[in-house]
C-alpha cells in the first residue's frame, strides 16, 4: 500500500482524531474500498482500505490509478490522443479522479516518457501496481493490471505497441496507429505481470483491443504492506536436476534462510504418485503472500488447486528478484501426481519435466510445454510447510 497508516488487521473500524478523548470509530460500512466510488468523505481506496486524500497536513498522499478499459477501441482508427480521450471518459464514468494517458508509444514518444512526473500507481480497488518509472521498465510489478474502471476483472489481450522495457517497437505499432494499417502490433496480457503485462503477442492492426489507462497527477510513493499469513517464493537460483525432492527441498530451506525468512520451506514440485500439493498440505488455506509482501491467496482461498483464484502471479524470488521464469513443476496441476516422464525420473535424471511460467497466472503450474532437465534457468516455488 502507499507509504502511511498501515492497514487494521480486521479491517472494519478506523480510529479517527477527536477533538476530546483522543479518537473516534468510523463505523462506515464503506471503509472497506474495491474501487474510489466505495470511499464516503472525499477520501480515496488504498490498498483496499479508504484513506484521507492529499492535504497539506500530513495525511496519506494519493496514488494514481491504472486500469484497463472495459470497452474494446478498433486499433486501425486509433491515435495517442483519441486513446487517451477514451481513458478519460472511462475513469470519468466510473468517478476515477485525475488525467489519464493511454499505455501506448508512437515513433516519437514512448509510453513510459507519457508518465514523466508521476509516480506512484494502484488498480482501482487499491492494490499496488507500481512505484517507479523505473520499476516499471525493469519489470517490478506488484499486481497484475487486470481491473478495469468500474473494479470489474477482465481477462485478456491488451494493445500497447510497447515492448517490455516501456520503450516502441517501431515494428509492431500499426504504422504509428495510422488508419488502416494492416500489421500488427504488440499487445500485452492483463493476467500477467513482469514483461507479458505490457508484450505478450501481437494483434492484427484490424482487431479491436483495449487499453491500458495511467493516472499521471500525483507523485507518490507505492509498496506493499508487509508480509503476511504464510510465505511463497520463486527460487532465486535455477534448480539443477539431481538429489530428487531431497535436494529440492534443501535449496528452498537454503534460500529461506539466506533472505532470513523463519520457518520450514519446501518445494512445490510433484513426483511420481505424489502430487505437489500434499506436500505443502498442512497450509493450503491459509493466506499467502510473496517476499514482498503482495498476497497471491485470500485465507481460506486454496491456491493450490485452480489458478483462477490467485491474486497474483508467485514471480518473486527469495530475493525480491521480478522474473520472467520457466518453473519446475511436475504435474499438469499441484493436485496431479506425476510421473516419471514428467519429473526428470522423480527429479534424479531424464529427458524432460512439465513446467510452468511464473509471471503468467494461467500458465503458473504448466504451460503445456515441457522443461529440459538439463535446463539451468528453470526455477522452482518454494512454500511454508511449517
Amino acid at each position: 500500500m502507499t507509504a502511511g497508516r498501515p492497514r487494521g488487521a480486521g479491517a472494519g473500524l478506523l480510529c479517527l482524531p477527536a477533538v476530546v478523548l483522543g479518537c473516534t470509530l468510523d463505523l462506515s460500512p464503506k471503509h472497506d474500498c474495491r474501487r474510489p466510488a466505495d470511499c464516503t468523505g472525499n477520501r480515496v481506496c488504498v490498498a483496499g482500505t479508504c484513506q484521507p486524500p492529499d492535504t497539506v497536513d500530513g495525511a496519506i498522499p494519493s496514488p494514481n490509478y491504472v486500469f484497463v478499459t472495459s470497452a474494446a477501441v478498433a486499433i486501425g482508427s486509433l491515435n495517442v490522443a483519441g486513446a487517451d480521450q477514451t481513458c478519460a471518459a472511462a475513469a470519468a464514468a466510473a468517478q476515477l479522479p485525475g488525467q489519464f494517458r493511454a499505455w501506448l508509444s508512437t515513433s516519437t514518444t514512448d509510453a513510459l516518457d507519457r508518465l514523466q512526473g508521476a509516480r506512484g500507481w494502484v488498480r482501482p480497488d487499491g492494490a499496488p501496481f507500481a512505484d517507479t518509472l523505473a520499476d516499471i521498465a525493469a519489470g517490478r510489478i506488484f499486481n497484475a493490471a487486470f481491473l478495469d474502471e468500474n473494479g470489474a476483472r477482465v481477462s485478456g489481450l491488451v494493445i500497447t505497441g510497447t515492448a517490455v522495457n516501456g520503450r516502441v517497437d517501431r515494428v509492431l505499432d500499426c504504422d504509428d496507429w495510422s488508419a488502416g494499417a494492416t500489421g500488427r502490433a504488440i499487445a500485452g496480457t492483463t493476467d500477467g505481470t513482469t514483461g507479458v503485462w505490457t508484450y505478450f503477442t501481437t494483434l492484427p492492426c484490424s482487431e479491436p483491443a483495449r487499453l491500458y489507462c495511467f493516472g499521471v497527477d500525483h507523485f507518490t510513493t507505492v509498496a506493499p504492506s508487509p508480509p503476511r499469513g504464510k510465505i511463497a517464493f520463486l527460487s532465486n537460483d535455477p534448480f539443477l536436476v539431481g538429489g530428487g525432492l531431497a535436494a529440492a527441498d534443501a535449496q528452498c530451506q537454503d534460500e529461506a534462510a539466506g533472505a532470513g525468512l523463519a520457518g520450514e520451506f519446501r518445494a512445490l514440485l510433484s513426483a511420481p504418485g505424489l502430487s505437489a500439493a500434499s506436500r505443502v498440505q498442512v497450509n493450503r488455506n491459509v493466506l499467502w503472500s510473496r517476499v514482498d509482501g503482495v498476497p497471491i491467496s485470500r485465507a481460506g482461498a486454496d491456491i493450490l488447486f485452480d489458478a483462477t483464484v490467485l491474486l497474483a502471479p508467485l514471480n518473486v524470488t527469495s530475493q525480491k528478484r521480478y522474473m520472467d521464469a520457466s518453473v519446475f513443476t511436475g504435474a499438469t496441476g499441484p493436485n496431479a501426481a506425476g510421473d516419471p516422464p514428467q519429473t526428470c525420473g522423480s527429479w534424479m535424471a531424464g529427458s524432460s519435466a512439465t513446467a510452468g511460467r511464473a509471471n503468467y497466472l494461467p500458465w503458473w503450474f504448466a504451460t503445456g510445454d515441457a522443461e529440459p532437465c538439463t535446463s539451468h534457468t528453470a526455477a522452482i516455488y518454494c512454500f511454508q510447510s511449517d
